[in-house]
């Protein structure tokens, strides 16, 4: 225990004399630090003052070498001030010198120009008075011979005047008994061809004169067979939905009464016979009782389409669909073909939302570019078919018919140049350039 102990205190000693030794070193570092920094400090002030030294030395010098300079400067623009006050002097007095002449002259050449124009007024004023004695004294003598041409003028025009009356007085009653004479004539004339005919026509043809005098004037004497009363017959037949031949005769009785009569038109409008009529036009198909419907119903349409207040009634979605359904189906069909186009171009120009809405839909523009592609290829095939013989033959045997083809390629053209402008209006980006 007692060598423990002697340990720990020896180890107690050994401890605390390191910590002292450690704490002296510590100490001893920190006092020469603080004696670094401050001799560094004092050779740091003694650098400040020698470059501030230096520095005020070279201002001294640059201020001494601008005031220098600004002296030279100084007697430089003195110098330049003196010269430039004894040139504007000398300047002064030669413009002077110049004005002077100038208005000597000026008042030479004005008191001419005054002399000169004096005199020349007096001239003149000499020679008019001179023209007017002379002119006074000939207009005395003309006036006699004047006096004496009037009237003999006068009395020649009276004579001529008379023999004017005279010649335009019979001219006139040998014109009145001429016309009247030929009217005579040509009054008998129609009668005796009237005749002519009347006993040259075969007894059918009277028959049916006969028949068209009579129902001429029945038609004039019943109410029931104007125009709007047959309107309205044939509206009714159109909501009863009767059968196919009565709607036929219907929309006949609505092509005529809108082709003849606008109100015609704005009664239809009004009565909303539209929609019925796209409805009965999308129930048809290719036969021929419905393909003549059809075609009545897209001449009612066109008729309708010739008043621009009215294009609404017919530029609607449904008609649109419509019309789209008909090229497709009736595409070999030249009437219905040209009557369709017609009618979307100018649906499409006076309805924007029809517009917007076949826009959107890419189903119509595909559509149309497809029976547009069709449509090309047979009118291409036809045209680039060289004829043959036969029917260079038939073309020579029968004219009218050649000139009926060539109108109907013409017209089957302008349609497909319609559809092309169609499509290009439906074309989403190049309508956004527009």
């Amino acid at each position: 225990r007692k060598a423990q102990r002697a340990a720990r205190i020896y180890l107690a000693r050994f401890r605390a004399a390191i910590q002292i030794q450690k704490t002296w070193r510590c100490f001893k570092v920190h006092i020469d630090f603080f004696v670094c920094v401050i001799g560094i400090e004092q050779l740091q002030s003694f650098v400040r003052r020698r470059i501030s030294a230096l520095k005020a030395k070279r201002r001294l010098w640059a201020v001494q070498i601008v005031q220098g300079f600004s002296r030279l400067a100084l007697k430089k623009i003195q110098a330049a001030t003196m010269i430039q006050k004894h040139t504007r002097g000398l300047l002064e007095r030669l413009h002077r010198e110049d004005e002077s002449d100038a208005a000597t002259r000026i008042q030479t050449q004005y008191r001419g120009y005054v002399e000169q124009t004096e005199y020349l007024q007096m001239v003149v004023s000499a020679r008019f008075i001179q023209d007017g004695f002379r002119i006074w004294r000939e207009q005395r003598h003309c006036k006699i011979i004047q006096r004496s041409f009037r009237s003999f003028i006068f009395r020649r025009h009276t004579e001529i005047s008379a023999v004017r009356l005279q010649r335009r007085w019979r001219n006139k009653k040998i014109r009145q008994n001429f016309l009247l004479l030929r009217q005579q004539v040509v009054t008998l004339q129609s009668f005796v061809r009237a005749q002519v005919v009347r006993s040259m026509m075969p007894r059918e043809v009277k028959k049916a004169s006969v028949r068209v005098l009579k129902a001429n004037r029945q038609a004039r004497l019943d109410p029931s067979q104007t125009l709007g009363a047959r309107m309205a017959w044939a509206l009714a037949e159109i909501d009863r939905q009767p059968s196919m031949g009565k709607i036929t005769r219907a929309v006949m009785t609505l092509e005529i009464a809108t082709r003849l009569c606008k109100k015609s038109c704005f009664d239809l409008s009004r009565a909303d016979a539209m929609k019925i009529l796209i409805k009965t036009a999308q129930s048809c198909n290719r036969s021929l009782p419905h393909i003549e419907l059809i075609q009545y119903i897209l001449k009612t349409f066109v008729n309708v389409a010739r008043h621009e207040e009215l294009i609404h009634a017919i530029a609607t979605e449904h008609a649109g669909g419509l019309y789209i359904d008909l090229l497709q189906t009736f595409r070999d069909k030249e009437e219905i073909f040209q009557s369709a186009v017609s009618l979307l171009k100018s649906s499409l120009a006076h309805n924007g939302g029809l517009l917007k809405h076949m826009q959107g839909s890419g189903e119509s523009i595909k559509r149309l570019k497809q029976i547009k592609e069709i449509k090309a290829k047979k009118e291409g095939a036809q045209l680039m078919a060289a004829p043959t013989r036969l029917n260079r033959t038939k073309a020579r045997a029968n004219p009218n018919k050649n000139k009926n083809s060539h109108r109907r390629k013409s017209g089957s053209v302008l349609a497909l140049e319609s559809l092309g402008e169609i499509i290009w209006m439906l074309e989403p980006q190049k309508c956004h350039g527009l």
